[in-house]
């Protein structure tokens, strides 16, 4: 959820990652996972879904319950 935050935020990759205390790969990689697990293709259309509500925790809950098996 950091992550969709901060690219919310208008940050880039690069600068998730020092944030984050990620390398800028790690970043890239949670983006194409999540905009998968979406079905969206930018990062415009991950901001607009996280304003759009519940619906992005409720998938992102799912996610982690999927990886956590």
């Amino acid at each position: 959820m950091n992550v969709v935050r901060l690219v919310a935020d208008g940050m880039r990759n690069h600068e998730i990652a020092l944030r984050l205390r990620l390398t800028e790969h790690t970043v890239r990689n949670y983006l194409i996972r999540i905009f998968d697990k979406l079905g969206i293709s930018s990062r415009v259309e991950l901001v607009l879904y996280a304003f759009s509500g519940t619906r992005i925790r409720r998938a992102a809950s799912r996610s982690l319950r999927r990886d956590r098996t």
